[in-house]
């Protein structure tokens, strides 16, 4: 399945603008929202960083970098928003370097959805690394239409 940058759906974006690299600001933004969106936005997170996991993006990540610490760039370049994404997916020497990444790592929004859902939701909740995982061998190439038909399929 290819990748393009319109895979992220503006929903998504326009929740990280709003939260504006603040971890409570976005909490405040997810409280707010249904489970089944809160979901969403975790999956679409994980969609937008696993992409910049790879080549050619890896190889301008400080080297000697760990795999966790290539996870937190790559979490670190989707909290910044849209504009500082697609600048980095169309130019790969642009990804932060680690110490940049650990400085800042405060601006990271990974994880908040995934909190406020399991606070919601409990053990009956869903693993959405392991959804996503699922996601990745579906044939869709965005989240909203792969959740769409688990809801048709599930009906």
């Amino acid at each position: 399945m290819s990748f393009d940058l319109d895979d992220i759906s503006d929903w998504f974006w326009n929740i990280i603008r709003g939260a504006a690299k603040d971890r409570f600001a976005l909490e405040r933004i997810i409280e707010r929202l249904s489970s089944e969106q809160i979901y969403r936005f975790a999956l679409e997170f994980l969609e937008a960083s696993s992409r910049l996991q790879e080549k050619p993006f890896t190889y301008f990540v400080t080297p000697g970098s760990s795999e966790d610490d290539v996870e937190e760039i790559s979490w670190w370049v989707v909290s910044q928003g849209k504009e500082f994404y697609s600048n980095v997916w169309r130019h790969p020497e642009n990804m932060p370097s680690a110490e940049l990444v650990e400085d800042n790592s405060s601006q990271i929004l990974y994880s908040v959805a995934e909190g406020i859902l399991d606070d919601k939701l409990g053990e009956e909740g869903p693993d959405v690394r392991e959804d996503y995982a699922k996601f990745l061998t579906s044939p869709y190439s965005r989240v909203d239409a792969y959740l769409k038909a688990q809801q048709e399929h599930d009906r």
